[in-house]
């Protein structure tokens, strides 16, 4: 998409710090930042990679396991193990 406009703005200290805070959490350049607010769109903040890792892991898991309590049929062990060894990896390499 092509943004022929360009706008400049006056901010204080503690403006401009919200704003680059605001805009990395969701994973927008201040610009797009300032544009998206501007026009009244919802934004939300970005989810880091690893979060969608152990989101992803946790679904697999969870499916794992409603297996073994909801039709009494069997996981296997070995997999659940390796499983929960991925979301912890993804953890740890998360809060290193």
């Amino acid at each position: 998409m092509s943004y022929p406009i360009r706008l400049s703005a006056r901010a204080s200290l503690e403006e401009d710090a919200a704003i680059s805070l605001n805009a990395k959490a969701a994973g927008l350049t201040r610009s797009r930042y300032l544009a998206e607010a501007g026009a009244g769109r919802r934004i939300t903040p970005a989810v880091p990679k690893t979060d969608a890792a152990m989101l992803s892991e946790l679904r697999k898991i969870g499916g794992l396991v409603r297996l073994l309590v909801d039709h009494g049929q069997t996981a296997d062990a070995n997999e659940i193990h390796q499983r929960l060894l991925s979301l912890r990896a993804a953890i740890d390499g998360k809060h290193s």
